[in-house]
């Protein structure tokens, strides 16, 4: 954020000192905006922020029900491994709970594997939607610093 603010600032100085260097000497008048303060302050950027929460709080859900199957194929994996060493049982009924039990740690497995996919995905997807719902703005912004400056000379 305060490389973006930063960058954001230097693209306005520059912008007004490439606007001054048109006019003749003397009679330019210089302005200063906190951008910073003008991007949170504006009501797009708190609208944004709210449907990116929003989004947010889907992705956990969905992460939170893929945690939920995670433990409950956990459990299951334990019972039937705990079966598969149960002597009451005929060795042909052990050996067929045993290959239960590593079909659910395989299924384990495959629903880690799906969370930390999942992790990397959303993180990626909500940090480019930010990314583009604040260059958007602050484009927004420079737009009307600019035409005013334009109009106030």
């Amino acid at each position: 954020m305060k490389l973006l603010t930063s960058f954001l600032l230097a693209v306005l100085t520059f912008t007004f000192s490439a606007q001054a260097a048109d006019r003749p000497a003397g009679t330019g008048n210089i302005a200063v905006v906190d951008l910073k303060k003008v991007f949170d302050g504006y009501w797009k950027t708190k609208q944004a922020d709210l449907n990116l929460k929003d989004e947010a709080g889907k992705l956990d859900k969905t992460r939170k029900d893929m945690i939920e199957d995670h433990k409950k194929a956990g459990e299951d994996y334990k019972k039937y491994l705990d079966g598969s060493t149960d002597s009451a049982v005929s060795p042909e009924e052990r050996e067929k709970r045993k290959k239960t039990a590593e079909a659910k740690l395989q299924e384990m497995r495959q629903i880690e594997e799906s969370i930390g996919q999942f992790d990397r995905s959303a993180r990626t997807q909500l940090g480019e939607k930010q990314r583009n719902m604040r260059d958007k703005i602050v484009t927004e912004i420079r737009e009307v610093v600019n035409k005013k400056a334009r109009t106030a000379g």
